[in-house]
């Protein structure tokens, strides 16, 4: 039998400016203007990478944790659609899938001033 082998993404691996990228998150029901993002998808034999990020629901765009490399430790996405939602009943989040469009790459720095809330 064989075994499906996947390895992590790599700088090289990640979408070009102008490219689509497609991405999961959830709404919490006690939250519900704020979009949560959680993973980014990638082709099988990838790894899909775990993000971290929020809106408001209905931004236009996003900055995304990427981690993958200290000068492309987050993406920027912009035009932002939601390709699917899923509501589980209960008081389970609604999942969502979107699709974007990457606009910009930030390195280390720049990331960190984002989360900080300096101007870049």
């Amino acid at each position: 039998m064989e075994t499906a082998v996947s390895r992590p993404v790599t700088e090289e691996d990640l979408p070009s400016i102008g490219d689509t990228i497609t991405f999961d998150g959830h709404i919490k029901k006690q939250q519900p203007g704020i979009w949560h993002f959680d993973r980014i998808q990638f082709p099988k034999g990838l790894n899909n990478i775990s993000t971290m990020g929020w809106s408001k629901v209905n931004a236009r765009s996003v900055v995304l944790y990427l981690g993958v490399s200290s000068e492309k430790e987050a993406v920027v996405v912009a035009n932002i659609d939601v390709l699917s939602s899923e509501d589980k009943g209960g008081n389970l989040p609604i999942e969502i899938e979107f699709n974007a469009t990457v606009e910009d790459y930030l390195n280390a720095d720049e990331y960190f001033s984002f989360v900080c809330g300096h101007n870049l």
